[in-house]
Parts: C-alpha cells; structure tokens; sequence
C-alpha cells in the first residue's frame, strides 16, 4: 500500500522567496509528487525518484518551480550542490552533527526535461515573495509561444536551468551608475544589468541564493549580498567573485552600502537586525556596530529598505518603533520614535522618505526624529500606495493600485512639490503592476505578466524593455552547456 508523507516546511529570516523542506522518512523508495506548505499544493509528475537509507542523508539540492507559457509549468533540478553544512548547521542542527562521517546521497535519476511540463496549470494562488508574485502572473503576453518552444526543446539539465534564470527575475536594490546603466540583484543568484538602451542582460554568480542587497562603486567593483549569509564581491565587473566572510549566524543581508571606503553590511537573522562594517579592502575585520532586536516581517512584494545612508548618518528602522541614526563621524547613536505606519525608510539626499508597503508615504527633513504625511498620493477612495520613491526634495512618484481586491491595472503618480499636489504620470498601466524602480536617467514599472517598461524622457512615452531567452541547442548537440544568454 502507498503511504503519504509530509516533509515539513522550514521558514527562516535567513531567505526571502526560498523555503525548506525536510525531514524524517522511513527507510525506503520514494517519488516527490507534490510540495506541501506553499498557498497551492501543484502536482509534480513521475520521475523525481529518490531513497531513503539508514545513516544516510539524502539531499534533493533545489527544485525551481518555474512557469513555462500557455498556463504550464515545469520543475526544473538545479543539481549544483549548495554548502549543505552551512544550511544544516542553523535549520537542522542533529542532522548536521555528524554530517562529516554521514554518507549523502541525491535523486535516484535526473528528471527527464518533459517531466512536470505535460499541461498542468499555474497555480495562480502562489504568490509569496517577490519572486513568486512575479513568476505567478507569467501567463499571458510576454512571448508565450517562444518560451513554450524554448522550453520543449530543452533536452539538457543545464540548459533548463539556464532557462530557469533568464525566465523570472526580482529587481532588488536597483543601483544606477554613472553611465546610466542600472544594476539589479535577483532570485537563482543573478545580478541583472541594464543598458542605457533596455536591453538586461545576466550576471551569474553560480549560486542559487536570491541577492537581496549590492552596492557597486563602479562597473567593475560589486558588491552582493542575500540569502544564508551570502555576501560576494567581484573587482572584475562580475566575471569573477569571492566569498566575504562576516560574523552573522546565517543572516538575511539586506543592505549594503559603502562610505569613504568602508564597507557598511546590515543583516536580519532571528528577529534582530545587525549592522556590521569593515574597510572595503583585502584581510579588513568586521565590527559589531548595532544588534537590535525588533525587526518585524518582511512585506512580499518588494526588497524592503530598512536601512539607508543619509546625510553622513546610517539610518536602521525598527518597523514602527524606532529610527537609529548612527553619526558615521562620531560614532554616536541617537533613537527616535516614529510612527506604526513607518516600516521602511528611503533617502533622496536631502530628506528621508517611508515607503511603507500599503501605507501612506511619510516625510522627514529632520532625519526621522518628525513626520509628515502625504495624503495624496494615490487620491480616490480605495486607492493604495504599492510603491513610493522620491529623487529630491520635490520630486515624488508613487505607484497606485485603484479598485481592491479585483484590481486589473495600476497608474503611476508624479508630484513636482514635495507631494502636496499630485498629476497622472501615466493613467492606466495595461495590466496591474507590482514594482516601480525610480532613477535619475530612467523610470521602470514591471507588470503582473513579469513585462518590463522603462521612460527616459520623465513618463512622457514607455517602451518595453529587452530580455530575450537563451538558443535552444538540438538534443543531440554536444555544446548545449557553452550556449549562453543573449
């Protein structure tokens, strides 16, 4: 007879959009057929065979859930092993204790590419995390046709992976550089890079962390960070990165940021927020500057900002409590209360914005020790901030979704005033948008059907920006693993 069993469902500060499952199983044969845990319980199909031995860890590595077009989907096995102690040593801390003398063992088989792709339906109630609200609308409208094709023909598991990649995307931390390129962490350990054209290209850092912070002092030198503690620095412009050590218990890190050569990294790990610096230079050492507790939970749509630089101050918000505002100079901290409606904070350079998630946009021009309220953002009566940025002092833009729950568009919002008065920058985006990324050279807005479109010219006109899949080699060809992303 056939016995169902659950693997549970591990959630961390550590990650974002990822999530864990594991467990205890009887010894014995095994095929995966669904992931219980998410809002949706999809159906996974045959081949993803797998045993269970005694004194034997069996590591299944990462399984991508990935839509395909046309309402289908695939899961793809991204079979790069992870450092599975560093994962064990904080989630499952038995297990982990004699993983040195533990035998690891993984799928009986590869998955065949056409498992898991035979017609199933997106599950439309998967949207947690950036990465899934993004993914889950991927439907309709973005080169259905070309991705279904792209993914029938691929026969090789690294070119599904591939695919996986260059499929689903965040835009987190989005950093503008000075010649008007922009640089953007995502999910699968890619750093996305812009031309000043809209064409996006990928960076892959061979990891399957989503980055959830960078800082970039220049095109070549970058700085990342993200899920478990990663954090990896290229001075080669991405071709090659290392490994920064940092003294963080498996850490979320959720803002990066440089001042005068140092290296400023804030990270979020059971429930408190940490702050850590060191000269941006080989052998530097770490030091504690701040270990709060009170981080609250992360909202879903967007990399929130809990910290930012502002006026030679580092600023941490405790989610509705307090700002911490630490005087890089003088190595001072002051605290001030703020508002429950502050969650998160941004810096224009010359005040500091909220960009509370669902809430109302909040200012200060006193480094958070008072706040304003900006009423008109979004005007109507069911009317809802999805996302705010200011450039300056006056300039503000604000992404509003108007109609509730059963909303189908979105429009965008510009004020010239600080936000006392408000104009329709754009009225009605063709679908309801879920991220706006506001840069001085550049405006972006991403739809619910993961299309991006950008402005160079202040809203007046949009384009749709450029993402094209990788070529698809023949089953047969033997240089399917050196074909690369366009």
């Amino acid at each position: 007879m056939d016995k169902e069993f659950k693997l549970e469902l591990k959630v961390s500060h550590s990650r974002h959009t990822s999530k864990i499952f594991a467990g205890y199983l009887p010894e014995g044969n095994y095929r995966l057929q669904r992931i219980v845990g998410l809002q949706s319980t999809p159906e996974i199909g045959a081949g993803f065979d797998f045993a269970v031995r005694p004194g034997a860890l069996t590591n299944l590595g990462t399984l991508i859930y990935q839509p395909i077009g046309e309402g289908k989907a695939t899961f793809v096995i991204y079979d790069k092993q992870v450092d599975l102690a560093r994962t064990l040593s904080k989630e499952f801390p038995a297990l982990a204790k004699d993983l040195s003398d533990t035998a690891v063992i993984g799928w009986r088989k590869v998955a065949t590419p056409g498992v898991g792709a035979s017609g199933q339906a997106i599950p439309m109630s998967l949207q947690y995390g950036i990465t899934g609200a993004l993914i889950g609308g991927m439907v309709k409208k973005m080169a259905e046709t070309e991705k279904r094709i792209a993914w029938e023909g691929a026969k090789d598991p690294a070119l599904r992976v591939m695919l996986s990649k260059t499929s689903t995307y965040s835009l987190n931390a989005a950093q503008e550089l000075p010649d008007g390129e922009l640089l953007a962490g995502s999910n699968l350990g890619q750093l996305l890079l812009r031309s000043r054209s809209g064409e996006w290209r990928n960076i892959d850092l061979d990891d399957p962390r989503e980055i959830t912070a960078l800082y970039a002092r220049s095109r070549m030198h970058i700085t990342v960070g993200g899920e478990e503690g990663m954090l990896k620095q290229s001075t080669d412009g991405g071709l090659t990165w290392v490994d920064l050590d940092i003294p963080i218990e498996n850490g979320l890190i959720a803002h990066v940021a440089e001042v005068n050569g140092e290296l400023f990294v804030m990270s979020i790990a059971q429930g408190k927020i940490s702050l850590h610096s060191r000269m941006n230079t080989p052998g530097s050492r770490w030091g504690e500057l701040a270990n709060l507790q009170g981080m609250g939970i992360l909202p879903h749509v967007n990399m929130p900002s809990r910290a930012a630089i502002h006026n030679g101050k580092y600023l941490l918000i405790l989610p509705g409590k307090e700002i911490h505002s630490l005087d890089l100079a003088t190595r001072t901290w002051t605290v001030s209360r703020v508002p429950q409606e502050i969650q998160e904070i941004g810096s224009n350079g010359e005040s500091v914005y909220s960009t509370g998630f669902f809430q109302k946009p909040h200012l200060s021009h006193d480094e958070g020790a008072s706040w304003s309220k900006l009423d008109y953002a979004c005007g109507g009566f069911v009317s809802i901030v999805h996302d705010f940025a200011m450039l300056n002092k006056n300039e503000a833009w604000s992404l509003c979704h108007v109609g509730g729950a059963f909303v189908t568009s979105s429009r965008i919002r510009h004020s010239k005033d600080g936000g006392r008065t408000w104009t329709d920058l754009l009225a009605e985006t063709p679908l309801k948008s879920t991220r706006m990324v506001v840069k001085k050279s550049v405006l972006l807005y991403i739809d619910r059907d993961v299309r991006i479109f950008s402005s160079a010219d202040g809203g007046r006109t949009w384009m749709r920006d450029i993402r094209k899949l990788p070529d698809v080699a023949p089953a047969s060809g033997d240089d399917t693993l050196n074909r690369q992303p366009k």
